[in-house]
């Protein structure tokens, strides 16, 4: 059980990370770029946007009107990962 639900997180994280990049706006590319993910542990992955600028990006300023790209990406992939984690358990 352990092993397909390791293999579903690591799925899952490298879809959060491809549908980042995805949504990410490209200026420079240096935001989509930057996006990766990580082993943590067992079943614990992160995905890194790397660049100190992706929050105000992400949740706007009050110059510029927010550009979601991580939450979008996190939403696209919420209902899929519930569902294989269901099959699991």
């Amino acid at each position: 059980m352990e092993a397909k639900a390791e293999k579903i997180v690591a799925k899952a994280a490298l879809d959060v990370q491809a549908n980042a990049q995805a949504y990410a706006p490209v200026d420079t590319g240096l935001l989509r770029a930057s996006i990766r993910t990580r082993k943590i542990g067992p079943c614990h992955w992160q995905v890194i946007v790397g660049v100190d600028y992706g929050a105000y990006v992400e949740y706007g300023t009050r110059y510029q009107a927010a550009q979601p790209f991580l939450n979008r990406a996190l939403d696209a992939i919420r209902g899929p990962f519930l569902d294989a984690m269901k099959r699991v358990v």
